[in-house]
């Protein structure tokens, strides 16, 4: 694939052959045009490449394609990723799409800027999405030039799908748990402190809920730490059976798994938890292992005017989960959910 450097020169040569071969047929004695060879040969070239490159005229009209923008075939409603037919004015198109189409406006005022030569050179990337079939592309706009003048411009579309789906994944893994596939404790923070911000925006309340398991040394010290990792394993797959799709769920480390009940009072919490420990006792029910999943788990509400930051909420849920347990070693029973504690520790 020919790099930028290289493509800019080429593109050079074909609007200077195009723009000028046009004036030819104007004023015929006062430019001078590739030979009909050597323009054929450069338009060969570019048919080769697999970047979609087309060719505009000093007033935005497109006077030529190649081969990969003429076969592309995709429609956007006059947006970044149309590839119009030569003839057609590309700007008058994308100032029409500009008022409902952010990336046409954006696109049609930096090659108006480009023409104009108050820019070298403008690059974009975008989404060209269809159905499942996901693409991204890389928009360039060069102007080409006879000596100062600006006499055109040269779009090209790189199809950069590849390296866009590998920084998604990249991104995906530094956000996930390798082990469990859900949020890790960072990114999980950074959902608590954004789900503050739409609390503050909305005046809604969330709820969430810091998960401990209360056997898993004793599962880790019988029967390996495989099997431990199973048992975290299926706790997760049990959670997200329980949970609504808008909550949110993360590993905050070993056994610890933190939920984020968004819009869900303290009180409206206990439906969610119910529906968690009953799907864990049907499990417990029906399985063949030599161990019970068992859990402790302690709740915060975070509310409009609490003040609370996102390391303070989920420190009162820590201690929360504690007095669960040491309420389970101690056999004290009770409507556990009326004593959980909502606001900062004293």
């Amino acid at each position: 694939m020919l790099n930028m450097t290289m493509l800019d020169g080429l593109t050079n040569k074909i609007i200077n052959g195009i723009v000028y071969q046009d004036m030819m047929k104007k004023e015929r004695n006062k430019h001078e045009v590739l030979g009909k060879a050597q323009f054929d040969t450069v338009l060969a070239v570019l048919d080769s490449l697999p970047e979609h490159i087309g060719v505009l005229d000093s007033s935005g009209v497109l006077v030529a394609a190649n081969r990969s923008w003429l076969g592309h075939g995709g429609k956007n409603g006059g947006g970044a990723a149309e590839r119009p037919e030569p003839g057609i004015n590309y700007l008058r198109m994308l100032k029409k799409h500009s008022a409902d189409n952010d990336k046409a406006g954006r696109l049609w005022k930096n090659i108006v800027s480009v023409l104009g030569g108050k820019r070298d050179r403008f690059t974009m990337e975008y989404p060209s999405h269809a159905g499942r079939d996901r693409k991204w592309f890389l928009l360039s706009v060069t102007p080409m030039k006879s000596g100062s003048q600006v006499t055109g411009a040269v779009i090209s579309h790189t199809d950069i799908t590849r390296r866009k789906l590998a920084e998604l994944e990249t991104k995906r893994f530094s956000l996930t748990d390798p082990m469990t596939g859900i949020l890790n404790r960072k990114a999980g923070i950074e959902s608590v402190h954004r789900q503050m911000k739409y609390c503050g925006r909305h005046g809604c309340s969330f709820t969430v809920c810091y998960i401990d398991l209360d056997n898993l040394k004793s599962v880790n010290d019988s029967f390996g730490h495989k099997e431990g990792d199973r048992v975290i394993i299926t706790l997760v797959n049990l959670l997200r059976s329980a949970l609504r799709e808008s909550d949110v769920m993360c590993r905050l480390g070993g056994d610890e798994i933190l939920l984020i009940l968004q819009e869900t009072t303290l009180e409206g919490s206990g439906t969610v938890m119910k529906r968690i420990l009953d799907s864990v006792d049907a499990r417990n029910e029906r399985s063949s292992k030599p161990y019970r999943i068992e859990l402790s788990y302690g709740l915060a509400e975070y509310n409009l005017g609490s003040g609370l930051t996102p390391d303070e909420l989920l420190d009162i849920a820590d201690r929360n989960m504690y007095k669960m347990k040491s309420a389970k070693k101690t056999g004290k029973g009770g409507n556990y959910l009326k004593r959980q504690q909502t606001t900062r520790p004293a």
